[in-house]
């Protein structure tokens, strides 16, 4: 199997937390807005370092992937999957092509998703032999975040509020909490190829 890295097309466009919530969560009055920027970014740092740690998009949005061969779309390396954009690839003289979406479908449930053909439909033969010949674009991410999820989220920025100063100068330096309740709430939620 040769999938590439998912490369984001369309970037999210919300967060998987609000900035309300996490102020909740880190007791600041919600009329107090000199945090906001700062929370916000440790919100999406939350979310990029979740979604490569689990292999999962946690809020909507297009990616690409690269594949070498048709059985790589047996087992497809993200989830969860909202839809099937587009499948391309190239052929035997270079020259992209698009497959007919009535010719495939999703398979599978939960994080094991694939791509098969429909009945009476099979892979086009003349593909290009090179790597990345197959293109594959989806809609991914949860269409409602788990619990567990939003809850790691709302720690993670927690601890990165609270250590945003990781040290004075002269001292030793203090790092940032490694919560293990992290890694057992994302424990569920992760993709294992």
């Amino acid at each position: 199997m040769a999938w590439s890295s998912a490369v984001t097309v369309a970037e999210p466009t919300e967060e998987p937390v609000s900035i309300e919530r996490v102020k909740e969560f880190v007791s600041i009055e919600a009329d107090v807005d000199e945090f906001d920027a700062l929370l916000g970014s440790f919100i999406e740092a939350a979310r990029g370092h979740v979604e490569a740690v689990t292999g999962t998009r946690l809020v909507e949005q297009t990616i690409d992937l690269l594949a070498d061969e048709w059985s790589d779309l047996a087992t497809l390396p993200i989830a969860p999957i909202m839809d099937i954009v587009s499948i391309g690839y190239d052929d035997a003289q270079g020259v992209g092509q698009t497959l007919d979406p009535d010719g495939y479908e999703l398979t599978g449930a939960g994080f094991e998703r694939g791509i098969r053909t429909k009945v009476g439909h099979g892979w086009p033969l003349g593909i290009r032999r090179a790597a990345g010949a197959i293109r594959v674009r989806l809609t991914v991410g949860y269409r409602s975040l788990p619990a567990p999820i939003k809850a790691a989220l709302l720690l993670m920025v927690s601890d990165q509020f609270a250590f945003r100063e990781s040290g004075v100068m002269g001292t030793v330096t203090s790092e940032m909490k490694s919560s293990m309740r992290v890694d057992a709430l994302l424990g569920n939620f992760r993709i294992w190829l």
